[in-house]
């Protein structure tokens, strides 16, 4: 899902997470659009774009920032931390949404945005999608998204708009996933790749306003080139 957008008066556009980016495209096919993505399991790539929500948005987005995620394809090994969370999601009694965010968070969460993160999920019934998202990554290459994620994955390499990488150092889940993209993505070459200090998975709770910042100067200094 779409977590937080920043507008401009210059009509360029943050979108902060991959999910249901895409139910406008023709509006946002006419913007500058900076793609920030996370917790990536799996999008799809057509055309030779980057992230489409299989709906075609080659030349959509002006840059990327990667933050706290990746694009597994069941080639990767997947840290311990990872595949605790994974069995963790689908064999635990109780699964409190805010319970989860505060440990994967540094900062102390007040009750009432716990509160706000619980709210959606009122009792278990509503917590299929949440408990089942860790299985959808891809942790083998029997798994049946691995063809269609290894040849998305591929046209990373062929991206040479502005991409930037602002992972956290306290999350144990993706930690150490930002040098090897640094190195794969040709746009990845000369930016300003930032290791955000004293944050956890959920970086936009922990480091909000930092991080915010980062992908405003990122955009400053990768200003779009129209055709």
């Amino acid at each position: 899902m779409i977590q937080r957008s920043a507008f401009s008066k210059k009509r360029s556009f943050v979108i902060a997470s991959v999910g249901h980016l895409f139910t406008h495209t023709e509006y946002l096919s006419h913007e500058s659009i900076t793609l920030r993505f996370c917790h990536v399991a799996r999008i799809v790539l057509s055309n030779g774009g980057l992230p489409t929500g299989e709906q075609g948005m080659t030349d959509a987005f002006a840059r990327i920032v990667l933050s706290n995620g990746g694009f597994p394809t069941g080639e990767q090994g997947m840290t311990d931390a990872f595949l605790n969370w994974r069995k963790f999601s689908r064999e635990s009694p109780r699964f409190d949404i805010g319970f989860l965010i505060q440990g994967a968070t540094t900062t102390k969460l007040t009750e009432e945005i716990i509160k706000g993160y619980d709210a959606p999920f009122p009792d278990d019934s509503y917590k299929a999608g949440a408990r089942i998202m860790p299985s959808l990554v891809s942790i083998s290459t029997d798994d049946p998204e691995h063809e269609a994620n290894k040849k998305a994955f591929e046209k990373f390499g062929e991206w040479e708009k502005p991409f930037l990488t602002a992972f956290s150092d306290k999350d144990p889940v993706t930690r150490g996933g930002d040098g090897p993209m640094q190195q794969y993505v040709p746009g990845a070459k000369g930016q300003k790749h930032t290791t955000i200090k004293d944050a956890g998975h959920f970086v936009q709770e922990d480091k909000g306003p930092e991080l915010a910042n980062l992908m405003i100067e990122f955009i400053k200094d990768n200003p779009a080139v129209r055709a």
